[in-house]
């Protein structure tokens, strides 16, 4: 049957010179929906060929290696493909949706990996659910939509309990996106290759930036009426956008505003969630939703400003006045902390964010006796989600004294706090 099709597509008659434009725009999008059911096609045999262990058994070959020698595919495209029918073969009704045509493949992928948010909480029957809910999106929304509306199937399905499913959910994905941050790069030829993969909130700031450089490139370009913007694609000017930033950082160059203001990633909050700690208060431009640990975080940021939105959707304030520190109070916490003030840790000053003991969000003062310096990664340990995976800790400061961070009860010896120091450092004994 498969070398029928594959006939009649190569038959296909090639004589369209008599076709009208509209028949054109009818034959490309029949032709596109064809490819998208044969792709889904695909995905199935090749999930069958995976759980069979065909290639194995037959060959002593993984599948995406077959598929790569047979089809002139890199290893990691034919692996990209083995994952991905896999994926789909995990939501049935979708894989049906794809073979019967009422979603695309690419929305079935989107139905696939959204449902990989699920709670694993979730019954059979409230997986079936949430997959039918999330099916019905894709019929109807762009792939991308499909994903950000597991928030909603979620409440639809658990209504009492989407609240804190939600709060984990974002907790998995940041402890995830920590550990599988990563950064690589290898010389071929004349150029430098890299590839990493940063977490949303941090990956939000860095593609922001990059923005910036790219517009300013472009406005340069097209006000100088250079004849090489047209031949310039967008994805070269994000690589020279990378050089900018990386000449501007050697020589101490402020990064270029963009839409007349300095790059700087907003994020929206509703107060009332935001109050109460809820995860999702806060929303990327991206329409994704942060953790209540990244929300805090935000909130200690400068790089970052909050817009707070009241019940009505009114802005109530954006960024505080006091929020963002000072050179002198920042001046001050170096002098006084030198680098992350966590036990043992010894980031510099420059690396880390200034943390508000008491709150931003809460009414906490934007002064030296309420802010303590902390790298990244200690500052999501002193104020991650409740339900975080890392260890919680809590940071105060005495009055005239340094930062005292008191350890999470499950810690041993948590009952005694530990302070920054300079003792500490320098005692070999000292508990990690």
């Amino acid at each position: 049957m498969l070398d029928h099709l594959s006939a009649v597509v190569r038959s296909f008659p090639d004589d369209r010179a008599a076709v009208s434009n509209r028949e054109r725009v009818e034959l490309a999008v029949k032709a596109v929906a064809f490819a998208s059911q044969a792709q889904g096609l695909a995905a199935v045999l090749l999930a069958e060929a995976e759980d069979h262990k065909s290639t194995l058994r037959t060959l002593g070959t993984p599948s995406a290696t077959v598929i790569a020698s047979r089809t002139g595919l890199s290893g990691s495209q034919a692996a990209g493909m083995v994952g991905a029918a896999r994926r789909l073969a995990n939501a049935p009704a979708a894989q049906q949706a794809v073979l019967d045509g009422s979603i695309s493949y690419t929305h079935g992928r989107a139905v696939g990996r959204a449902m990989e948010q699920v709670p694993a909480t979730f019954t059979a029957e409230q997986v079936r659910q949430a997959e039918a809910l999330l099916v019905g999106v894709a019929s109807q929304a762009t792939p991308d939509e499909v994903l950000r509306a597991v928030p909603r199937v979620v409440e639809q399905v658990a209504p009492g309990d989407a609240e804190e499913l939600e709060s984990r959910r974002l907790t998995r994905e940041r402890e995830a996106a920590w550990r599988n941050r990563s950064l690589s790069w290898s010389t071929e030829g004349g150029s430098l290759v890299f590839k990493g993969s940063l977490p949303r909130v941090e990956g939000e700031a860095f593609t922001t930036v990059i923005t910036a450089y790219a517009q300013q490139a472009r406005r340069t370009a097209l006000d100088t009426n250079d004849p090489l913007a047209g031949r310039t694609t967008l994805v070269q000017r994000h690589a020279d956008a990378l050089v900018r930033l990386v000449e501007d950082a050697q020589h101490h160059t402020a990064a270029p505003t963009l839409a007349g203001d300095r790059p700087v990633v907003v994020v929206t909050l509703e107060y009332d969630k935001l109050a109460a700690g809820a995860a999702g208060a806060g929303v990327l431009p991206s329409g994704d939703r942060l953790s209540a640990g990244d929300l805090r975080r935000v909130c200690c940021d400068a790089t970052v400003i909050p817009v707070v939105l009241g019940s009505d959707s009114e802005p109530l304030d954006v960024g505080r006045a006091g929020r963002v520190v000072p050179a002198g109070v920042r001046k001050a916490l170096t002098v006084r902390d030198a680098h992350c003030t966590f036990p043992t840790c010894d980031v510099p000053a420059s690396h880390c964010d200034a943390h508000h003991v008491v709150p931003w969000w809460q009414g906490g003062p934007t002064s030296v006796d309420n802010l303590v310096l902390l790298c990244p990664h200690h500052h999501g340990l002193v104020e991650p989600d409740k339900h975080a995976l890392r260890d919680q800790w809590v940071v105060s400061i005495p009055p005239g004294g340094r930062p005292v961070f008191t350890p999470p009860r499950r810690v041993q010896d948590a009952s005694s706090p530990r302070t920054t120091s300079p003792r500490w450092f320098d005692d070999p004994g000292a508990p990690p």
